[in-house]
């Protein structure tokens, strides 16, 4: 039971594991609390969320290189991190969010795009929280994230490492609130469809009684070979 498409190839093709055992389940998240802001009204600037322990790593460098590319005014940047960073007049830095909380939910429904220009990613729940409240998503073509985002549907993909096509990304969202609204929508739909955690977590479960049931049978199935063995061998020797 992979999270993602790509772990769920490594495991056919490295561990030749038979594909029909193979089912892709994403954990998901609780829709009834990652969900879009009911009062939401899209104003400038354009509010990029980052949100990534591992700042370095998630890629945190190459969004700021984006970010101070655009045009002054365009945009403000909020980034939350455990990495010590400074704050400035367009870039908020929280460091003590915690995770499902209050604060964070609500700093995700106040912002208008997120961004995970990650190196590597196993698979991003970051990113499905971000698509739980409607926020279109810009991500490296690494990892899981190529199941969360599905390009120009639900946000963009990009190659890491790619400063420019980030910019332009976020130019285009910036100047465009239609599609901004259209990717976000799309974004929640997703999550509904494939990162709905009661859901996934029922699935799994159905395939844990499965598996018992088919193990409880074959159990079942040697007793009753032993016992009629064992009668032959009994009637065999009267």
């Amino acid at each position: 039971l992979p999270w993602s498409s790509w772990a769920a190839k490594s495991i056919v093709a490295d561990y030749g594991v038979d594909p029909k055992r193979v089912e892709v389940i994403a954990p998901g998240v609780n829709l009834d609390v990652w969900r879009p802001s009911d009062n939401k009204t899209p104003s400038p600037p354009l509010n990029i969320l980052f949100v990534g322990g591992d700042f370095h790593r998630k890629g945190g460098d190459i969004l700021l290189q984006a970010f101070r590319s655009l045009p002054a005014g365009l945009a403000k940047l909020n980034i939350v991190t455990r990495s010590d960073l400074p704050s400035s007049n367009d870039i908020a830095v929280y460091r003590n969010m915690q995770p499902n909380s209050a604060e964070l939910i609500k700093l995700y429904q106040s912002c208008d795009v997120f961004v995970l220009p990650t190196l590597a990613e196993a698979f991003g729940i970051a990113s499905i929280e971000a698509c739980a409240v409607g926020l279109p998503v810009i991500a490296t073509h690494v990892g899981g994230l190529t199941d969360i985002v599905s390009e120009g549907e639900t946000g963009f993909l990009i190659q890491p490492g790619d400063v420019a096509t980030l910019a332009q990304r976020l130019k285009l969202l910036a100047d465009d609130v239609v599609l901004r609204q259209t990717l976000g929508q799309a974004a929640r739909q997703r999550a509904e469809r494939l990162f709905n955690s009661d859901r996934n977590a029922n699935r799994i479960a159905a395939i844990i009684e499965e598996v018992v049931g088919e193990q409880n049978m074959a159990l079942s199935k040697n007793k009753s070979t032993i016992a009629a063995d064992e009668n032959s061998l009994a009637n065999a020797e009267l």
